[in-house]
């Protein structure tokens, strides 16, 4: 049986803003291909569980909640509003996914509020 798994996480803040120092095209770039650079040039644990799950056929995504210039990229292609947060952002994320799974590792945007829309929404 195969499902869609998403992932939420974050990345060391610095680590971020290391990547788009050195990679200042990236910020340019579609999102799927400046979303892969990101991960593989991660540390490991960044993309593991994805990378694995996708090896053996199931549909899986990471969605770097605090990459800043990633999410407004897939906003935008996504024809967001432009003052959509992340929280926004990654709820439309999960929208068009359809995830059957959802893990979340960065519960910094999370509450109530958001977790009670989320079950409604998706």
């Amino acid at each position: 049986m195969s499902y869609r798994f998403a992932r939420i996480t974050s990345l060391y803040p610095q680590y971020i803003s290391n990547f788009y120092f050195k990679n200042t095209v990236s910020e340019k770039l579609p999102y799927e291909e400046q979303q892969r650079m990101l991960i593989n040039d991660a540390y490991e644990i960044a993309g593991l569980y994805t990378k694995n799950l996708n090896n053996i056929n199931v549909k899986a995504f990471d969605i770097v909640s605090n990459a800043t210039h990633l999410q407004n990229k897939w906003a935008d292609e996504n024809r967001m509003a432009r003052k959509a947060n992340t929280s926004e952002i990654i709820i439309q994320q999960l929208k068009t996914m359809k995830p059957d799974v959802i893990w979340i590792d960065d519960f910094s945007f999370v509450n109530n509020e958001w977790k009670t829309f989320l079950l409604r929404q998706v």
